[in-house]
């Protein structure tokens, strides 16, 4: 790769593990697009989010956009994730329903939160039927069919890297057409969770429940978690 009095060449190496960073999240670009993105922030932002958002840039104006690896078809319609977040990782004081009543809670979501809920998804799917997410959380109508939950940090809407708990699966028509629609953004987990008091924190954790309810969360607009990534995002605009 040449070198000139714009890009010292210890930025070099920075290319090199960008250009890996954003290939791992599921974009693709070259070399040189990655150097020339960032030339474009004028060393103010060289981290790989800010990349990754301007990568993202030439999507189709205005239209909403998907995680990275998921964008607009050569037709300029959206395609559907695979993979929607589920609960984002850390330490999250929320306030869900449990019973019909509201209530208040700090969750430490981890890796183990994510074991966890397979374990439960498994066990539900084994001995009681599939496991769904709906459209909003008092419906029978499924959106989504989960088939893993698993703990990695990915590329989301936004163009930033984010960790938590993800679920892989299948959209339904209804779903899609929620989505689509622009009638929901987020999604909001049901999960089960229980109080550890040795935490130092004063942190609960997720824990797995073979007698659950299948339906394991919904499309909503008010989700529980106020940091999960959306399901879609406007692309970002450029500096001026």
């Amino acid at each position: 790769m040449r070198t000139n009095r714009h890009f010292p060449q210890h930025h070099v190496e920075l290319v090199h593990q960008r250009h890996g960073q954003l290939k791992n999240a599921g974009l693709n670009p070259d070399l040189e697009t990655v150097r020339s993105q960032i030339l474009r922030l004028d060393h103010v932002d060289l981290s790989c989010e800010r990349v990754a958002q301007y990568l993202l840039m030439p999507m189709q104006a205005g239209r909403r956009v998907f995680p990275a690896n998921h964008g607009p078809s050569e037709q300029g319609a959206a395609e559907f994730p695979s993979v929607i977040m589920f609960m984002p990782g850390g330490i999250h004081t929320i306030s869900p329903s449990q019973n019909g009543k509201p209530v208040t809670i700090t969750v430490r979501v981890t890796e183990a939160a994510a074991e966890q809920l397979e374990k439960q998804r498994e066990a539900l799917e084994a001995t009681v039927g599939k496991p769904f997410f709906s459209i909003q959380h008092n419906t029978q109508i499924a959106a989504f069919w989960p088939i893993r939950f698993f703990w990695d940090t990915r590329l989301d809407a936004t163009g930033s890297f984010v960790s938590g708990v993800w679920a892989e699966g299948e959209w339904t028509q209804a779903g899609k057409d929620a989505v689509d629609g622009k009638n929901f953004r987020t999604f909001s987990p049901t999960f089960h969770f229980q109080a550890n008091r040795h935490d130092p924190d004063h942190c609960g954790e997720v824990i797995c429940n073979p007698g659950a309810k299948l339906n394991m969360g919904a499309l909503e607009n008010d989700p529980a978690f106020a940091k999960i990534s959306p399901l879609w995002a406007d692309p970002p605009q450029p500096l001026t």
